[in-house]
């Protein structure tokens, strides 16, 4: 049975060390780079399942690793999962277009760890097996196998909490969604995020689809709805 390579950014060894161990304990394979120009290089050569990285490395930020490794076929959808400080609001500090990313706070407690681990990789297995079909809604045309979404037939960047609450509303139109469940569906349970992020985010949301950003609608004590105009 093949064993999970994670690819693992990290400069600082104490950290190094509690991640290699706990993976390696779990059964993973682990390919540790302490640079993110040699982990962008090595990506080029060799697939992972997963990647774990530093926040804050020294020779390229976060933002520049995610979008390089992008542009690599073979690490396009590679989930990352980024280590931040609690202070950080973790959700807002990734731009648009980077794809399947989710954040760890610190210090890392290595159950946590694996556990967030597997449930990523069984969630890349279910998506790499189903190919959601595009889903139109009025004006909006949002396609999840490119991660697009595109209004009126233009194209909307969003961050990638932001498709995903909306392509969360967008499968049930109609249906409400508590701000706790909609955060569930796309961190997992054990993500900790505060109600009014939810909003932010959806606020966020709203003001790039300019009037189509009226489709998402707030259901007062409970969370959000989206609800398509008829003609």
């Amino acid at each position: 049975m093949a064993r999970e390579n994670i690819l693992i950014i990290e400069d600082k060894t104490d950290l190094i060390d509690l991640i290699d161990e706990s993976l390696s304990d779990e059964g993973f394979l682990t390919t540790i780079i302490k640079s993110g120009n040699e982990a962008i290089r090595i990506a080029k050569l060799k697939s992972f399942d997963l990647c774990i990285m530093d926040g804050h490395l020294p020779d390229i930020n976060r933002q520049e690793i995610g979008e390089e490794l992008r542009r690599i076929d073979r690490a396009k959808n590679l989930p990352l999962i980024i280590l931040v400080e609690n202070k950080e609001n973790a959700d807002l500090i990734m731009g648009p277009g980077l794809g399947p990313i989710d954040f760890l706070y610190l210090p890392i407690n290595s159950k946590k760890l694996i556990a967030r681990i597997r449930m990523i990789l069984r969630r890349k297995k279910i998506s790499d097996i189903k190919i959601d079909s595009p889903i139109i809604l009025g004006k909006v045309a949002i396609d999840p196998g490119r991660r697009e979404i595109r209004i009126d037939g233009r194209r909307v960047d969003l961050t990638f909490t932001e498709f995903q609450m909306l392509y969360c509303l967008a499968e049930k139109p109609g249906w409400v969604f508590t701000r706790h469940q909609l955060i569930s569906i796309i961190r997992g349970n054990d993500f900790s995020i505060s109600e009014r992020s939810v909003d932010v985010h959806i606020t966020g949301l709203r003001k790039k689809m300019g009037p189509e950003g009226e489709y998402i609608k707030t259901v007062r004590g409970v969370g959000y709805r989206l609800v398509v105009p008829s003609p």
